[in-house]
């Protein structure tokens, strides 16, 4: 059985994928009456023989698995995660028993089971934590049953089953701290896990698996449980000795060559990338790596980045100095949330070149100030955004920015500019509430359209003016 965990209306619920399913056609069965997954494991062949009458019972409540979130299968392992360092060194076994050595014992080490997530969630890169984050997909195995100083020969007797790990670590925390093995692979969310777990009398073979890892498609480890110095039997042996293994713990058996700081030259996770790891006949992760920023600003329910302002100090950059900010916040963005490019242009033309280059490089908006530093009327300023609308490749917002422009875009202005289409919406960064105000009751009856408020000090009235029109956030970013 494929036993998971997914989110539902009344929290984490338990489910058993239906012999046979794909991504495409899967059907999940409901296991309502088991909490999760290591109650289950803790209800030992009992919980087992429920999960298969659910299966088996026409009754069972179903759901398709393309619409559920998955959860990690064991999202509080029993302890902290056991892991297995260098279990892969080619060779290494043969040569220990032609010098008519035993093999050393393995290298073990624990990581924090906050460091799990989910099987395809986002792998947050915080530059200030570590910015050498590297991958290693494993095999993890689940214990079933407890034991303490176990037998090789009885060791498969305590597997509950298997599921796919990847042992997400922080290079540089990791050698630089003093060699801090639990330290550089404990940050926060970073190690996925999943998509389920596969039960013992399921898998022939454990050590007759391919393991697999892809960065944006392309190959980086290749390897196969049969390479392992110390297959699973044997880890099992050398972790009890003198310890108990618990029902519910989780252990991570270690990884193939292909890591990226053994690289030449290293290589590392970068925002953008999406990650694969897959172990075949158990199944497969997919993670893209976004920046910590990123999930800040979603988790603040901000939806937006502008990348570049219209003002300020990015307005001065020259035009290569902008593209290249440019390029790095989308990359940060990850398609996460939309990325708003500031044009800090003061002619139509220049304007519209600057919005067409934005567009090439992934801007989701633009945000286009008036001309700057004279004084020009409402009629100039229509025709303006008119003119730049009309073959522009990105919807377009209005900065309302009067400290620099000198000109304001009266409420009427804007109404009548949404109206036709020109813009999507406006930053206000006037400071002036009652400019605010007159700007929400003039598209009051435009639904879609958006009104970001530039200071801190409008959050409050943005907040409450709220039913005049969606409120949306821009955060400004430089990326490090």
């Amino acid at each position: 059985m494929r036993l998971l965990m997914f989110k539902a209306d009344n929290g984490p619920m338990l489910g058993v994928l239906r012999p046979g399913s794909t991504d495409e056609n899967g059907e999940v069965v409901e296991l309502s009456e088991i909490p999760d997954l290591r109650a289950l494991i803790d209800s030992g062949d009992e919980g087992l023989a429920h999960a298969r009458a659910a299966l088996s019972s026409s009754r069972s409540k179903t759901r398709r698995l393309a619409d559920l979130d998955l959860l990690a299968p064991l999202e509080e392992p029993r302890g902290n995660v056991i892991a297995i360092g260098r279990n892969y060194q080619k060779h290494a076994e043969e040569t220990a028993f032609m010098d008519g050595r035993e093999p050393a014992p393995p290298t073990i080490f624990t990581k924090a089971i906050t460091s799990l997530t989910e099987p395809f969630a986002d792998i947050a890169i915080d530059p200030a934590i570590s910015d050498k984050i590297d991958w290693e997909v494993e095999l993890g195995v689940v214990i079933g049953k407890r034991g303490a100083n176990i037998k090789r020969a009885r060791a498969m007797d305590h597997v509950f089953g298997y599921t796919v790990l990847n042992d997400v670590t922080a290079r540089d925390i990791q050698s630089g701290w003093g060699g801090q093995y639990f330290k550089g692979k404990s940050l926060d969310r970073s190690s996925p896990t999943g998509p389920w777990v596969v039960t013992r009398d399921e898998v022939e073979d454990p050590q007759s698996l391919k393991l697999f890892l892809r960065v944006n498609g392309i190959t980086k480890q290749e390897g196969d449980t049969r390479d392992m110095i110390h297959p699973v039997d044997a880890i099992i042996e050398w972790v009890s000795k003198g310890m108990t293994l618990l029902p519910g713990s989780l252990i991570a058996t270690g990884t193939p060559d292909g890591v990226g700081f053994a690289r030449t030259p290293p290589e590392f996770l970068k925002p953008g990338d999406v990650m694969e790891s897959e172990v075949q006949g158990i199944g497969l992760l997919r993670n893209p790596a976004v920046t910590r920023l990123v999930e800040h600003v979603i988790g603040g329910g901000v939806n937006g980045l502008l990348a570049l302002g219209s003002t300020g100090e990015t307005a001065s950059l020259d035009e290569a100095a902008r593209r290249t900010l440019l390029s790095s916040v989308v990359a940060a963005a990850a398609g996460r949330v939309p990325v708003i490019c500031g044009v800090a242009q003061s002619h139509l033309s220049a304007a519209r070149f600057e919005v067409e280059a934005a567009a090439r490089l992934g801007a989701a908006a633009a945000l286009v100030t008036p001309p700057f530093y004279y004084l020009i009327d409402q009629a100039t300023l229509l025709a303006f955004y008119r003119g730049l609308a009309r073959d522009s490749p990105l919807p377009i917002f209005l900065y309302n920015i009067p400290q620099f422009t000198k000109i304001v875009a009266q409420p009427e202005t804007v109404a009548t500019l949404a109206r036709e289409g020109a813009i999507i919406g406006i930053k206000d960064s006037s400071r002036d509430f009652e400019y605010f105000e007159g700007v929400c009751i003039a598209t009051r009856e435009l639904p879609r359209f958006r009104i970001f408020t530039g200071s801190d000090t409008m959050l409050m009235p943005a907040l409450a003016m709220g039913g005049a029109g969606t409120i949306c956030g821009a955060a400004n970013v430089a990326p490090g």
